[in-house]
């Protein structure tokens, strides 16, 4: 897909220089909380930013400031956060540094459902797009895989998170529960069912727990 080809390169550098290089340091000087959220594509923007943010060449290197990045309805495999092999591993070796990821998944969000594939052995790995049902279900049947990477947690039908995020791991939250319709005149079915107040809960929630 070019457009997430397009996604990663934006996060990699643009959205790199401006995350880390502007507002990490107003954040850092100012105590203040920084938050990153993007949605679908914009979740690689935004991640992407932060992981591979050594890419760009710099006098000094990035503080490690912390950060929470947010991704609703993330559009790129699972894969990236715990295989080393083919396109699919910006994540993997990156340092995550003091940052709370967050992503979001539906079952019914049918624009993250396109990039489903099986083997003989079960799932590809790198295959499915987290922010749908084939990643979520892929990370929930293979804990041997992500475990060490991923946790799957729970949500209620109000947006209401479960349990806070972990620090150290990837939280990927199903929100199957509140985003689960399409919207009047949208597509892909719950993919842009995330602009209503269920979704300003979740977000609210999470953002308020880094403090706690």
């Amino acid at each position: 897909m070019s457009e997430g080809n397009d996604a990663d390169e934006i996060g990699f550098t643009w959205v790199n220089y401006l995350l880390n290089d502007v507002l990490n340091p107003i954040a850092a000087e100012s105590d203040a909380q920084l938050v990153a959220i993007g949605h679908s594509f914009g979740t690689r923007i935004v991640l992407g930013a932060h992981y591979v943010r050594d890419i760009l060449l710099r006098s000094q290197p990035v503080a490690d400031t912390p950060v929470t990045l947010i991704g609703m309805q993330a559009a790129f495999p699972a894969g990236r956060f715990i295989s080393q092999e083919g396109k699919e591993h910006q994540y993997v070796r990156a340092n995550k540094g003091d940052a709370r990821v967050i992503i979001t998944s539906s079952d019914s969000d049918k624009a993250n459902s396109t990039i489903c594939y099986y083997n003989f052995l079960g799932w590809d790995i790198g295959t499915g797009y987290v922010g749908g049902p084939c990643g979520l279900e892929q990370v929930k049947k293979n804990p041997e895989l992500y475990g060490k990477s991923i946790t799957v947690l729970k949500t209620n039908k109000a947006g209401q998170p479960a349990n806070p995020p972990i620090l150290k791991q990837v939280s990927l939250y199903n929100a199957s529960p509140f985003v689960g319709c399409e919207l009047e005149g949208t597509s892909s079915g719950s993919h842009s069912d995330v602009y209503d107040q269920e979704m300003g809960h979740f977000l609210g929630e999470i953002i308020r727990s880094v403090n706690e």
